[in-house]
């Protein structure tokens, strides 16, 4: 439960690795899930599929997890020793580094894809960025929910 409080509070406390530990970017406020689809326009841009809402992903023994950073190109940071095709790319920087956050990364790229799945069933008519933005809506409810019934 410790990395699910840490997952959520990076969308708050965002560390600027170019000035060191001790800075925060600190740009936006409230509950925005920028940890998982990106700080900026940029980096979200990259992480999305552009088709039917959906974020970027891959398939691997048959289960759905983030793209790799070679193939999407945005900045992560990974332990040295980790090798090129266990680099996954997500919505903040950091976590690479703990593989706690990474899962958690990981469950809500899962949900978010698959919410749009639903979303557009159910309204065949929607173009992508309706899709993606209802879908971002969505689980901002969910991860509100889940931290006033289930966390506090």
């Amino acid at each position: 439960f410790a990395f699910f409080a840490q997952h959520f509070t990076h969308q708050f406390f965002k560390s600027d690795f170019k000035k060191g530990p001790a800075f925060t970017k600190a740009l936006g406020h409230g509950v925005d899930l920028s940890h998982i689809y990106g700080g900026n326009l940029d980096r979200q841009h990259k992480l999305r599929l552009f088709k039917d809402g959906k974020l970027k992903y891959q398939v691997l023994g048959g289960e759905v997890y983030p793209p790799l950073v070679k193939d999407i190109q945005v900045e992560m940071h990974y332990p040295p020793h980790i090798q090129e095709e266990f680099k996954f790319a997500v919505g903040h920087e950091a976590f690479g580094l703990v593989p706690g956050l990474m899962m958690y990364a990981t469950i809500w790229l899962r949900e978010h894809n698959r919410v749009c799945d639903i979303l557009k069933q159910e309204h065949p008519d929607w173009d992508d960025e309706r899709l993606f933005q209802t879908t971002r809506l969505i689980l901002i409810g969910e991860t509100i929910k889940i931290v006033i019934e289930d966390y506090v």
